[in-house]
């Protein structure tokens, strides 16, 4: 491709949504900035991605391992993944891109974990955090790149 019209020339799509936060209640986020707390113990409940503005062709699914319950579907779109006043701590989660468009990006995730910090970035739908420690989520990083 020439100049005009390159691929390069697309800004990158940014991730919105929110994160439900224990004693905290819902907080929102865009841009791809972290979202939750860290060192607070408030544990993450549930929590909602969308990509903002909207692409043609592109959409993001995302999954999370509840408390007491075990993995959770997986669900798409501003979908809410997880729980709110059940007191149901999320302790990992996966996200991947879906559409045609999506092989042109990578989806990047860390979550910040209880007593440990932040995990290694993971990508494309790995699993991110931990199964059967306990450990909640107090807050994640979404974000996506290039191919």
């Amino acid at each position: 491709m020439g100049l005009c019209g390159s691929a390069v020339d697309t800004p990158i799509p940014t991730i919105s949504g929110l994160v439900h936060l224990a004693n905290k209640g819902d907080v929102t986020f865009t841009g791809s900035t972290f979202a939750g707390s860290k060192g607070e113990g408030r544990q993450m409940e549930a929590f909602s991605l969308q990509i903002n503005p909207p692409v043609e062709n592109l959409g993001i699914e995302y999954m999370g391992h509840a408390a007491n319950i075990g993995d959770l579907p997986w669900v798409s779109n501003g979908a809410l993944c997880g729980t709110k006043g059940e007191s149901r701590q999320i302790e990992g989660i996966a996200v991947r891109l879906s559409g045609s468009a999506a092989s042109q990006y990578v989806v990047c995730y860390t979550a910040h974990l209880a007593e440990r910090g932040d995990t290694p970035v993971s990508e494309n739908g790995a699993y991110c955090g931990t199964k059967g420690e306990s450990r909640q989520i107090e807050g994640i990083h979404v974000y996506i790149r290039r191919a």
